[in-house]
C-alpha cells in the first residue's frame, strides 16, 4: 500500500536501527509501522473534506496505483503529511525507548 511504503522508508531514515539487534530491528520496525500506519491515514483522512473518504477508500480497494493518483489530486501534500506523521511517531517512541531501554 502506498501509505505503508512511505510510513516504512521514513521510519528507516529517521531512525538509526543499526544500532540495534536482527530481532530489536523488526520489532521496532513493526510496532513502529503499525502505530504511524493508523496515525498516517487518520492525519490523511483530517486532511480530506468528509466527501471524499469514500472517494479514498474506493481508490484503495482498486489498488496503489489508483490510490496513488486520488493522494496525488486531492491531496498532493500527501508525501509531506505522512513524512511528518511518522516523524513525530518516531520522535515519540525514542523517547519512550529512552525510559525503556
Amino acid at each position: 500500500m502506498v501509505i505503508l511504503d512511505e510510513v516504512q522508508d521514513t521510519i528507516e531514515e529517521e531512525m538509526d536501527i543499526r544500532v540495534y539487534s536482527p530481532r530489536m530491528k523488526v520489532e521496532i520496525i513493526i510496532e513502529l509501522s503499525e502505530r504511524a500506519s493508523q496515525t498516517a491515514v487518520g492525519a490523511v483522512l483530517g486532511a480530506l473534506p468528509p466527501e471524499k473518504h469514500r472517494e479514498l477508500f474506493r481508490s484503495a480497494e482498486q489498488g496503489d496505483l489508483a490510490l496513488q493518483i486520488f493522494l496525488d489530486t486531492e491531496l498532493p501534500r500527501h508525501r509531506e503529511l505522512v513524512h511528518q506523521t511518522v516523524r513525530e511517531e518516531v520522535e515519540r517512541f525514542k523517547k519512550l525507548s529512552k525510559t525503556t531501554y
